[in-house]
């Protein structure tokens, strides 16, 4: 059920921002993608990937990216950097945003191309785990 309503939610953003290139849809874009990750759906993450990243490797390293995650909603949700470029027809969203936590936060770095017509391919998605105010990460 959480999967169906991930995917939904998903593919909602993903027609979105097919309507309306403005950066709040950009955003909910790539804000949408971590909470398809924090919900657990990795299968519609996988499904977005690049055919050459859809391994066994690859599987593992979103699972083990889903294990940083907390359960908890984050405190604060702050875009740190965001970039859009459109070439030859093919849209490219690049964004940086912080998630904080009681304990932790999460930077989370998201690369999106979608070809004119096409389906959203995630280029990059990666989340690193930081300490707060200067302490150290949580292990």
């Amino acid at each position: 059920m959480i999967r169906k309503l991930t995917t939904s939610l998903f593919a909602a953003v993903v027609l979105a921002v097919a309507a309306c290139s403005a950066p709040a849809q950009d955003e909910a874009l790539t804000r949408g993608l971590f909470d398809t990750m924090r919900a657990g759906d990795l299968g519609t993450i996988y499904a977005h990937l690049p055919l050459q990243m859809q391994t066994v490797e690859t599987q593992q390293k979103l699972t083990a990216m889903r294990g940083l995650i907390p359960q908890a909603t984050p405190t604060s949700i702050k875009t740190e950097s965001w970039s859009k470029k459109t070439t030859n027809s093919i849209s490219s969203i690049e964004t940086t945003h912080r998630y904080e936590y009681a304990d932790r936060a999460l930077i989370v770095e998201t690369s999106l191309v979608t070809p004119s017509g096409g389906q959203v391919v995630i280029e990059k998605f990666n989340i690193n785990v930081v300490g707060l105010n200067g302490t150290p990460p949580p292990t």
